[in-house]
């Protein structure tokens, strides 16, 4: 049973975290036990719009950099890493 106040996870978007725009949350399940794990900002369409364009931005960034500019940062994990 669930005995603490559940956290409250904001949308990460351009670097930094905010609050949804729709100002609603969701809460998440734990499928193991089928009891609250945390409420999560419910994303509306104007955060995805926004979180896609940043995406590309960054994307475009990162797709002309080589390698050795690449090097200091962590590669993916898991997945497909191509």
């Amino acid at each position: 049973m669930q005995s603490h106040p559940l956290e409250t996870y904001s949308l990460y978007i351009h670097g930094r975290y905010q609050q949804a725009s729709s100002e609603e949350t969701f809460t998440t399940i734990n499928p193991a036990t089928g009891e609250p794990l945390a409420r999560v900002q419910q994303a509306a369409l104007a955060d995805v719009d926004a979180a896609v364009a940043s995406a590309q931005a960054g994307f475009r960034v990162w797709s002309a950099m080589t390698g050795t500019e690449r090097k200091p940062y962590p590669a993916p994990r898991g997945g497909d890493s191509a």
